[in-house]
């Protein structure tokens, strides 16, 4: 087993700066497995860099004979972030004490960037359609066409796929698995299934109007796309069979409390089924932060589900 180092470059794919982190010693006999990494709201996919080489670092330490899959990390902007900015208030949340910073569109801001691409460009009369709508669908895209910007003489093979996220991010990852079967690995930290709960218990802290804070035409949208939506109204066919997920959140997480979380991920609607995998970590006296502890157990489950043939492979964690 040794350590190696990662390799880094970055992409442009359907208008989107991609960077992509590997080990520097490819092992071309095994089939790929990439994982999208995706940052949280007012940051920028920089903020990932270290963690996405840790995960690649940790993923090259496999005894070799044991390797089942190669990781590449793939890290982007969010729609409306870092290199993608377009309105910066649009990113804020309701902030009643401070004006400047206060954005009464906060749920409809940041449901689209979580859903509605933004790869199309901004369009004035639909500002709204900017944020976790448009993280899922990017994904989506690169999918589809991250591929052949990797391996253009179809070198490697993409066998699977896989998202991990932080807060916005974490919201992001609930919505592919849901969104596009092609994700069977989710990851969702300090993330949330289930928006309308988590918007409708913040507007209520902030003392605002519930249905000013979220307008009746956003949540029929949701109640009819959100994980939870989803994993109800399909409940027989189960959303989430076969998937590999590991959902970790803070204990004393005040922005998205556990709570928000808890019954769908603990009750019967999360039913990964006999071949999936659902494992939950909740750091006690942690609030809203991906911490160390966190990097370290996504590493492990990734390579112990995904990358390693056998646990005894598995570098020490």
């Amino acid at each position: 087993m040794s350590e190696s180092s990662v390799h880094t470059k970055t992409l442009v794919v359907g208008g989107l700066e991609v960077d992509v982190f590997s080990s520097s010693s490819l092992q071309t006999s095994v089939p790929v497995f990439i994982l999208f990494l995706l940052h949280g709201r007012l940051r920028e996919r920089a903020v990932v860099t270290h963690i996405a080489e840790e995960l690649a670092r940790k993923a090259s330490m496999i005894e070799t004979g044991t390797i089942r899959k190669e990781l590449v990390v793939v890290s982007f902007d969010l729609p409306n972030h870092g290199s993608r900015m377009v309105k910066p208030l649009a990113n804020q949340s309701w902030n009643v004490k401070n004006i400047e910073k206060h954005n009464e569109l906060h749920a409809l801001d940041m449901y689209s960037i979580q859903r509605e691409s933004s790869l199309f460009g901004y369009l004035p009369w639909a500002e709204i359609f900017v944020d976790l709508d448009g993280a899922a669908k990017d994904v989506s895209l690169l999918m589809d066409h991250l591929p052949y910007y990797l391996y253009p003489t179809e070198e490697r093979t993409i066998t699977d796929w896989g998202v991990a996220g932080i807060s916005l991010g974490g919201h992001t990852a609930w919505i592919c698995l849901t969104q596009d079967p092609r994700i069977s690995v989710g990851i969702p930290i300090i993330g949330c299934p289930d928006f309308e709960l988590l918007m409708t218990e913040r507007a209520k802290r902030k003392g605002l109007d519930i249905s000013q804070a979220l307008p009746k035409h956003l949540l029929k949208h949701v109640r009819e796309v959100d994980p939870v939506a989803r994993a109800k109204a399909k409940r027989e066919e189960k959303v989430f069979k076969g998937k590999k997920i590991l959902v970790m959140c803070g204990g004393d997480d005040k922005l998205v409390p556990w709570s928000a979380s808890e019954q769908f991920v603990t009750g019967g609607l999360l039913d990964v089924g006999v071949d999936g995998v659902k494992d939950v970590f909740v750091q006690d006296g942690v609030g809203h932060e991906c911490t160390e502890e966190m990097v370290q157990r996504m590493s492990k489950f990734l390579v112990e589900h995904e990358l390693a043939l056998t646990s005894s492979g598995a570098p020490s964690l």
